[in-house]
This record gives C-alpha cells, structure tokens and sequence, in this order.
C-alpha cells in the first residue's frame, strides 16, 4: 500500500481551504434571535411541528377533543421539551414549552394529569396504580418519539455517529401505546 506523497496530500488541503475561504465559511454570519424568533418564523415553525404529529388511528373519531371532563398525559416525554439532537445539530430557542406544559396551558379548568410511565427494558410500560389513572380519565394523550439518544452523535459505530436504520418508535414507547389503548 503506498502512501501519498506529501505535497499531494497539502496541495489537496490548500484546494479545500481557498474554496472554504473564498465562499466566507470561516466567517459565521450573526443573525439575531429577533429574526430567527420572529412572528413569521415562529409560525412556521408551529406548522411544521403540526403536521409532523402521527395520528395512528381516528377509528371512533376521538380527535379533536371536545373539553373531555378530564385528562391524563401520559409518557415520559410529556414532561420534557424534547428538541431533538444535542450534537452538531443542536438548536436552543430561547423558549420552548413541553407537551404537558402547552395542554394544562390550553386545557382551561379541565383536570390534567401526568403519568410518566415507564420506558425502562423489560419493565411494564404503567404500574397499577398508573393504569387506575389512565382508566379513570375521559381522555388520554399519549407522548411518544424519538430522543438524543436516538439521534446521530449518539449512535454505535467506530466513528461515535451514525443514521438510525430505522424511524420506528423503541419496543418501551409502542408497549406504551398499546397499554393505553386498551385502557382508555
């Protein structure tokens, strides 16, 4: 196996580095949170999350919630403002609400509670007194997805990166669902 010689392997270097300098990418462009932020964006924004929620089934027509007399938000995510990645595609706004947080913000005087479940291997995804409380409420939102951990920096490979093979939720967040379902 032979080695390049090295003034092929600077000359390549030097190609990158002018085209990087030329194009200004050693100068990052300061843009404020004002414009990031701004009304037209933060609507945007809202229109994108809306249409990247999963509806699984509407068989019985349960959505939109009619003001149920009660309701419990359940998931371990519900409590979390879970943006996604923390590696080189890390976003920070400078506010974000959870789930939860946004649904007793919305929810006027209807009750909401929280039951986190459980997300743990092996474990069953509601305790009976969990449970109790998903069967006593007149309507339950499930909270469920995709995590940093499930995210590019953060999985396996020699390289400490790489793309998920798949976009299916864990085996913990559909036993979830299902445990839900049946529930409620």
């Amino acid at each position: 196996c032979a080695l390049p010689i090295l003034s092929v392997i600077d000359e390549a270097a030097r190609r990158v580095i002018r085209k990087k300098l030329e194009f200004r990418v050693d100068a990052r462009e300061s843009v404020s949170p004002d414009v990031v932020e701004s009304a037209e964006h933060r609507a945007l924004t809202r229109e994108v999350a809306e249409r990247s929620f999963v509806l699984l089934k509407n068989e019985q027509q349960a959505l939109p919630l009619v003001a149920p007399a009660s309701l419990v938000v359940v998931g371990t995510l519900a409590s979390q403002t879970n943006l996604g990645d923390r590696g080189s595609s890390n976003s920070v706004p400078s506010s974000a609400v959870s789930p939860l947080a946004g649904i007793q913000a919305r929810a006027g005087g209807i009750p909401v509670t929280h039951v986190p479940g459980s997300d743990m291997v092996g474990a069953p995804p509601l305790t009976t007194a969990e449970e109790a409380q998903v069967k006593a409420a007149s309507a339950a939102v499930v909270v469920v997805g995709l995590t940093t951990m499930d995210e590019g920096e953060r999985l396996g490979g020699d390289s400490g990166g790489g793309d998920r093979k798949t976009l299916s939720l864990s085996p913990q967040h559909e036993a979830l669902i299902l445990a839900v379902a049946k529930l409620n």
